[in-house]
């Protein structure tokens, strides 16, 4: 087994993680967990292996920062709060996953999303 680490972005439509988190649509939710689980699957058939991933709450429950100039980053960041962002489409989760390039092609076009872009993790330590 490869000692490399990948990391899949899963893109698609923002979804109302306040409705799950309710209980609400709980069909709806089993059934993409159920998706997720043949994903889990496929990934353990091809001998790699999923090391964690999360799925993420909506827009409403975040936003993103331009920081300013060296010297005036707080003072000139411009905020957008994630309600107020412009999104078609959003990271709605994520995956890191233990293998090798050809299996993160693979993983990436079997991913239970719309769109997945994969990065190779960079060691650090």
């Amino acid at each position: 087994m490869t000692d490399s680490q990948y990391l899949f972005l899963l893109y698609g439509g923002d979804w109302d993680s306040d409705a799950a988190a309710a209980g609400e649509d709980a069909e709806d939710l089993a059934d993409e967990m159920a998706v997720h689980g043949e994903f889990a699957a496929y990934v353990a058939g091809l001998g790699a292996e999923i090391l964690g991933g999360e799925a993420l709450h909506s827009l409403a429950h975040g936003g993103s920062v331009r920081r300013g100039p060296e010297g005036r980053r707080s003072e000139d960041a411009v905020w957008t709060e994630g309600a107020a962002m412009e999104a078609t489409e959003v990271i709605g989760g994520f995956y890191i996953v233990r293998c090798d390039a050809e299996q993160a092609r693979l993983i990436a076009l079997a991913a239970p999303t719309s769109r997945c872009e994969w990065r190779e993790i960079f060691p650090t330590g």
